[in-house]
């Protein structure tokens, strides 16, 4: 009777056991899903002069080399930076990989001496180079960047080209139309750089394997959304011009869509997004003012925000993100707004201020343990403060201010395991001709006038 006792009583207490441990395990899973996070790595990149990570920042900056040490950057998985006239997806598996060599040679990118872009051009000056194909090892290639003609002589090689990398991803600066060759040879993830119309809407919903695309718009009126594209993740809309509209449901069949990087002139509407449950990342540019900008809040998932202009007013204290790590200030904000804006975002891990002479004093910054990354273009309002900044491993200030060898002295001084890099605005001035020449000539213009800069012996 004892041992029918005891095993009813071990049975009660194992019933307990599973039932809390049925309760217990959704929390568990629902919570490291709900809070699993990419981290904000430093990548170093040598052989690059200057690196510019375009999902965080745009060109607002770019920061520039020393030519003794790699250039370092801070971003996270699935950025797209741009260095001289090529594009770098860091996609790496493991954060343990976030040094880079770059080595340009014969129209060819080569990271960690591998080849990882090739640059097309409007002649046949590289068919010696394919000829030698078989020598050649494509198996990290990521980009094939054309210009506006795709000479037809060249699709035999990448024919062959794309049967060891079917989706490399194409770069092209001419109309998405004229890509349609291409995606018979390839089937791309990431598309950089043309010009969509809505004409292209059936060939651009075949490609069930973009998880990226990049494009400008030619049409003033857009009604129709862009057609579900399953496998999409970031969307890059540039150099939308002001007379261009965008209805509310243009993203209504890309729900899944994660990230959002825009740059227009005129005025830009928070209400296009709302069909984004899933947005982590928004990165905008505009010229003039946002519309409904109390919407932002709904976007509880959001951990990146950057929203600047030349004549931009957008008040950060009212924004209410609780998972928000990556925060950038813009010119006209106040230091009421920075101050109250820290106060309610305790987690900020990256912190830039674009061209800002209205916070003068960035002690409030002191409040964030976990403060890792911090950019200042232009000016320096506070440096005391932040040569307190004692976690910082992240700092970025203008290249005139670090050209002082005194400044620069006594940051590394104050902040010895801090990696301190110097950046340059954009060097068109405004950013606005961003507007008027499509991505991937800006891009190639940057590479050129580095080069041309390089052959005048002039500091950039």
């Amino acid at each position: 009777m004892n041992n029918l006792n005891n095993f009813s009583v071990s049975n009660r207490c194992s019933g307990k056991h599973s039932c809390l441990l049925l309760l217990v395990m959704p929390i568990l899973i629902f919570t490291s899903c709900t809070n699993r996070t990419e981290p904000f790595t430093i990548l170093e990149f040598t052989g690059a002069d200057d690196v510019s990570n375009y999902s965080k920042s745009l060109f607002q900056m770019i920061n520039i080399s020393d030519t003794m040490n790699p250039t370092p950057v801070i971003g996270s998985r699935g950025d797209l930076f741009v260095s001289g006239e090529y594009l770098f997806l860091y996609d790496s598996p493991s954060s343990a990989q976030n040094r880079f060599l770059f080595k340009s040679i014969d129209n060819a990118l080569y990271v960690d001496d591998k080849i990882y872009s090739i640059d097309i051009p409007n002649n046949d000056d590289m068919i010696p180079w394919f000829e030698n194909m078989k020598e050649r090892d494509f198996s990290a290639l990521q980009f094939i960047s054309f210009d506006t003609k795709i000479q037809e002589s060249y699709l035999p090689y990448l024919t062959e080209v794309a049967k060891i990398k079917p989706d490399a991803g194409l770069v092209f600066s001419g109309d998405f139309e004229d890509m349609t060759g291409l995606f018979k040879i390839f089937k791309p993830r990431i598309i950089a750089g043309p010009i969509l119309a809505r004409t292209d809407y059936d060939q651009l919903s075949k490609l069930t394997n973009l998880k990226i695309l990049m494009v400008s718009l030619s049409d003033s009126i857009i009604t129709e959304p862009l057609p579900a594209i399953p496998e999409l993740e970031q969307l890059f809309l540039t150099s939308i011009g002001e007379d261009v509209v965008l209805t509310n449901n243009y993203l209504l069949n890309n729900k899944q869509i994660k990230r959002v990087i825009i740059q227009r002139s005129g005025s830009f509407d928070f209400s296009i997004l709302k069909p984004l449950d899933n947005l982590k990342e928004l990165v905008v540019n505009v010229s003039d003012e946002i519309k409904n900008s109390d919407l932002i809040n709904n976007h509880k998932k959001l951990e990146v925000l950057s929203v600047t202009g030349d004549s931009l007013v957008l008040d950060p204290s009212l924004i209410r993100l609780p998972f928000l790590r990556w925060m950038t200030f813009s010119s006209y904000v106040t230091q009421d707004e920075f101050s109250t804006f820290i106060d309610t975002h305790p987690d900020i891990e990256v912190i830039e201020l674009i061209s800002n002479e209205t916070i003068r004093s960035l002690q409030p910054l002191s409040k964030l343990s976990k403060l890792i990354g911090l950019t200042l273009t232009d000016t320096v309002t506070d440096i005391e403060s932040v040569k307190t900044l004692g976690n910082l491993k992240y700092l970025s200030l203008p290249g005139d201010f670090l050209d002082d060898p005194v400044n620069k002295a006594e940051i590394q001084k104050s902040l010895p395991g801090t990696r301190i890099v110097a950046n340059e605005g954009f060097c068109l001035g405004s950013g606005w001709l961003l507007l008027i020449i499509p991505f991937v000539l800006i891009i190639r213009f940057l590479g050129r006038q580095k080069r041309h800069i390089l052959q005048d012996g002039v500091k950039p």
